[in-house]
């Protein structure tokens, strides 16, 4: 299920540009967004504490 959020200000996309994409350039297009969710999430650990990943 995909939600849409209603912005009169932007333009809505066609529902079905993700598919005309290649693969290539879908593995990079999330390679991106992964690495741009990480930048706005910065990992704050205490000194001495251990990482569970």
């Amino acid at each position: 299920m995909q939600l849409h959020l209603d912005f009169p200000e932007i333009p809505k996309p066609h529902d079905q540009l993700w598919e005309h994409l290649d693969e290539a350039t879908r593995r990079t297009v999330i390679a991106q967004l992964a690495k741009l969710i990480m930048q706005a999430a910065p990992v704050h650990r205490e000194p001495g504490s251990k990482c569970n990943d």
